[in-house]
């Protein structure tokens, strides 16, 4: 089961030891222990920097509005829309009359999914863990035992399931058989589509049902911050950003203020991604190679049936950039929306906005300045270790900036 959110937050000033690298190991690759945290390194200009005004309404719900409005609802609708289109390829799937065209057509349909799901891992909180949509749509490692059992018996019954997402989840759990990861076990072979002939009538037939709940499990994504999902649903009974957005007393969120804690909150906020990117993501594998355990670490690189792991990871730094300044784009400006926490940041601090908007560009190209692909470099210690060290950098200057508004809207 994907193991999101059960690692350590790192702390601030925490930069410099990584359990990937040793001293000893840097000092062999050339690389050496000079890097400084720029939340660290400008700690006193960031003090001076601090104002003195307060947070009202007026300011943080055009911010949260633009959230909600310009960055959440419209990365799930074009989930919905490539997701849809990913569908509508495998249910036209016939055993027998399968062509590598096609074949490459929908692994190619599979990574434009995955783009605005990697892209929303910064909001995580609310209906994707309200609903269990998280691990059902993305849990990985997925069970291949469980895969292959299916495909040979071609019983597709217990994919339905309900998720289990329990700590101590077995390994066959529901959601480990189904979702992105599977589908991407079925179609990829060595970053590539698999041959049209490698695929039996049971893989056909698990393919089409996998890809039916995906679908199922993002509409209900989308249609919960939208809309709702109806008053006999207790978790999400209205229209989950506009609840954000109004904050009143007879909601979950009862101020401005609890609405930007989620936000900016350690456990599906922006700071959890940035994290679990830099210590689970990235972490994971490179201990296991590093521990001498080569085949284990291949396995716990996501994605790496596709190779598109280094793509996902940047995705989900984009996802923060999107999510704090106040549009989507996935390019490398800086520039924030007038509505944005970029903008509330900066009103309270401008040297910390600046320095979190550089931080996150940063962040980005230092992840894909490790060697493509990442599962065939886990050895490349100079650049993990300096991806890891920019995400805990990251890390530290979400959680600060979430400090300063949440100190600022007292």
């Amino acid at each position: 089961m994907k193991t999101r959110n059960l690692f350590p937050i790192l702390l601030m000033g925490l930069t410099l030891t990584f359990s990937a690298c040793s001293d000893d190991d840097e000092k062999k690759t050339g690389e050496t222990d000079t890097y400084e945290n720029p939340f660290e390194k400008y700690k006193a200009e960031i003090a001076a920097a601090d104002t003195k005004i307060k947070l009202n309404d007026d300011v943080l719900d055009p911010a949260i509005a633009t959230y909600v409005d310009d960055v959440v609802l419209p990365t799930y609708a074009m989930m919905l829309e490539k997701i849809t289109t990913f569908n509508t390829l495998v249910q036209a799937m016939q055993y027998g009359s399968l062509s590598n065209n096609q074949i490459a057509d929908i692994c190619e349909a599979w990574r434009a999914a995955r783009i605005p799901w990697e892209e929303s891992e910064a909001f995580l909180y609310g209906p994707a863990a309200l609903k269990k949509l998280d691990p059902s749509l993305d849990s990985w490692p997925l069970d291949k035992d469980g895969i292959q059992q299916v495909l040979e018996k071609g019983d597709f019954s217990h994919v339905d399931d309900e998720v289990d997402d329990d700590d101590n989840a077995p390994t066959n759990a529901a959601q480990n058989v189904r979702g992105f990861h599977t589908a991407e076990y079925l179609l990829f072979a060595d970053g590539s589509a698999k041959a049209a002939d490698a695929f039996t009538e049971n893989a056909v037939l698990f393919l089409k049902v996998v890809a039916r709940h995906m679908l199922k499990d993002t509409k209900e994504l989308y249609t919960a911050w939208k809309d709702g999902l109806g008053s006999s649903d207790a978790d999400v009974p209205t229209a989950y950003g506009e609840m954000m957005k109004r904050h009143s007393s007879t909601d979950l969120y009862k101020t401005a203020a609890a609405a930007i804690a989620d936000i900016f909150n350690t456990e599906g906020g922006m700071p959890a991604i940035a994290n679990e990117v830099g210590e689970a993501k990235i972490g994971d594998p490179v201990n296991e190679w590093n521990a001498g355990n080569k085949d284990e670490a291949v396995l716990k690189v996501e994605s790496w049936y596709s190779w598109n792991s280094l793509d996902d990871y940047e995705n989900n730094i984009i996802s923060i950039q999107n999510a704090y300044l106040g549009k989507r784009n996935n390019d490398y400006s800086t520039d924030a929306t007038a509505n944005s926490f970029s903008s509330v940041v900066k009103s309270l601090n401008p040297k910390l906005d600046e320095l979190l908007r550089a931080q996150i560009i940063t962040t980005r190209r230092a992840i894909r300045n490790i060697p493509y692909p990442f599962r065939s470099n886990l050895d490349q210690k100079a650049a993990i270790t300096k991806a890891q060290k920019e995400c805990a950098s990251l890390v530290d200057g979400l959680e600060l900036a979430g400090r300063k508004i949440a100190s600022a809207a007292e």
